[in-house]
Protein backbone atom coordinates (compact mmCIF):
# COMPACT_ATOMS: atom_id res chain seq x y z
CA UNK A 1 0.00 0.00 0.00
CA UNK A 2 1.62 3.59 -0.60
CA UNK A 3 -0.28 7.00 0.24
CA UNK A 4 1.23 10.56 1.02
CA UNK A 5 -0.52 10.98 4.75
CA UNK A 6 0.50 10.05 8.37
CA UNK A 7 -2.72 9.96 10.86
CA UNK A 8 -2.97 13.61 12.36
CA UNK A 9 0.00 15.11 10.26
CA UNK A 10 0.02 17.74 7.38
CA UNK A 11 1.50 15.27 5.21
CA UNK A 12 4.68 14.19 3.95
CA UNK A 13 6.82 15.45 1.45
CA UNK A 14 8.04 11.33 0.11
CA UNK A 15 5.73 9.21 -0.95
CA UNK A 16 5.26 6.38 2.37
CA UNK A 17 4.89 2.66 1.92
CA UNK A 18 3.55 0.09 4.63
CA UNK A 19 3.49 -3.98 4.19
CA UNK A 20 -0.17 -4.75 5.13
CA UNK A 21 -1.28 -8.20 4.99
CA UNK A 22 -4.75 -8.42 3.04
CA UNK A 23 -7.72 -9.81 5.71
CA UNK A 24 -9.54 -12.56 3.49
CA UNK A 25 -13.29 -11.44 2.33
CA UNK A 26 -15.43 -13.39 5.53
CA UNK A 27 -13.71 -11.58 7.57
CA UNK A 28 -14.00 -8.85 6.28
CA UNK A 29 -17.44 -8.23 5.03
CA UNK A 30 -18.25 -9.81 8.97
CA UNK A 31 -16.77 -6.35 10.39
CA UNK A 32 -18.54 -3.91 7.66
CA UNK A 33 -21.81 -5.16 8.30
CA UNK A 34 -21.68 -5.03 11.69
CA UNK A 35 -21.50 -1.01 10.61
CA UNK A 36 -24.11 -1.75 8.41
CA UNK A 37 -21.80 -1.60 5.25
CA UNK A 38 -21.77 -3.85 2.30
CA UNK A 39 -18.71 -5.61 1.37
CA UNK A 40 -18.01 -6.66 -2.30
CA UNK A 41 -15.43 -9.34 -2.21
CA UNK A 42 -15.52 -9.23 -6.33
CA UNK A 43 -15.27 -5.99 -6.57
CA UNK A 44 -13.19 -4.60 -3.32
CA UNK A 45 -10.47 -6.84 -1.42
CA UNK A 46 -9.25 -5.51 2.04
CA UNK A 47 -6.16 -5.52 4.13
CA UNK A 48 -4.74 -3.77 7.00
CA UNK A 49 -5.89 -2.55 10.24
CA UNK A 50 -3.23 -2.53 12.47
CA UNK A 51 -1.99 0.28 14.54
CA UNK A 52 0.34 2.35 13.25
CA UNK A 53 0.07 0.93 9.81
CA UNK A 54 -2.61 1.28 7.84
CA UNK A 55 -4.72 3.42 5.35
CA UNK A 56 -5.86 6.85 6.87
CA UNK A 57 -7.77 10.04 5.53
CA UNK A 58 -6.69 11.37 2.55
CA UNK A 59 -5.14 7.91 1.02
CA UNK A 60 -8.06 7.42 -0.98
CA UNK A 61 -6.80 7.34 -4.53
CA UNK A 62 -3.30 5.29 -3.22
CA UNK A 63 -2.02 2.09 -4.94
CA UNK A 64 -2.17 -1.44 -3.02
CA UNK A 65 0.98 -3.33 -4.94
CA UNK A 66 1.15 -6.78 -5.14
CA UNK A 67 4.86 -8.24 -5.41
CA UNK A 68 4.26 -10.68 -8.31
CA UNK A 69 6.06 -14.65 -7.38
CA UNK A 70 8.16 -16.53 -9.83
CA UNK A 71 10.26 -14.07 -10.47
CA UNK A 72 13.66 -15.38 -10.83
CA UNK A 73 16.49 -13.79 -8.97
CA UNK A 74 18.25 -11.84 -9.10
CA UNK A 75 15.83 -10.16 -11.23
CA UNK A 76 14.42 -6.52 -9.85
CA UNK A 77 11.00 -7.45 -8.07
CA UNK A 78 8.26 -6.99 -9.93
CA UNK A 79 4.79 -5.11 -8.30
CA UNK A 80 1.16 -4.76 -9.97
CA UNK A 81 -1.54 -2.76 -9.05
CA UNK A 82 -3.81 -5.07 -7.37
CA UNK A 83 -6.40 -2.48 -5.77
CA UNK A 84 -6.90 1.61 -5.12
CA UNK A 85 -7.52 2.86 -2.02
CA UNK A 86 -10.90 3.67 -1.17
CA UNK A 87 -12.15 3.75 2.37
CA UNK A 88 -11.41 2.71 5.58
CA UNK A 89 -11.81 3.56 9.79
CA UNK A 90 -12.06 6.98 10.30
CA UNK A 91 -9.72 5.89 13.56
CA UNK A 92 -6.79 4.52 11.30
CA UNK A 93 -5.13 1.19 12.63
CA UNK A 94 -7.79 0.19 14.97
CA UNK A 95 -8.68 -3.27 13.99
CA UNK A 96 -10.81 -2.52 10.74
CA UNK A 97 -9.06 -2.90 7.58
CA UNK A 98 -9.30 -0.77 5.00
CA UNK A 99 -11.24 -1.40 1.66
CA UNK A 100 -9.90 -1.09 -1.92
CA UNK A 101 -11.68 -1.25 -5.20
CA UNK A 102 -10.17 -4.70 -6.52
CA UNK A 103 -8.56 -3.43 -9.90
CA UNK A 104 -9.01 -7.06 -11.79
CA UNK A 105 -12.52 -6.86 -11.35
CA UNK A 106 -12.79 -3.37 -13.01
CA UNK A 107 -9.79 -4.15 -15.74
CA UNK A 108 -11.72 -5.06 -19.23
CA UNK A 109 -13.69 -1.31 -18.26
CA UNK A 110 -10.62 0.03 -17.95
CA UNK A 111 -9.12 -1.49 -21.15
CA UNK A 112 -11.99 -0.24 -23.35
CA UNK A 113 -11.94 3.47 -21.81
CA UNK A 114 -8.51 3.99 -21.29
CA UNK A 115 -6.65 6.49 -24.09
CA UNK A 116 -3.78 4.97 -26.02
CA UNK A 117 -3.15 7.90 -28.14
CA UNK A 118 -1.45 10.22 -25.58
Amino acid sequence: MRGKCEKKSQGSEVLLQADVPIVDDATCAEKYKARGIVFDGKMQLCAGGQQGTDTCSGDSGGAAMFLLSGVPAPAIPKFVLGGVTSFGSVKCGTGLPAVYTRVQHFLPWIINNIQFDL
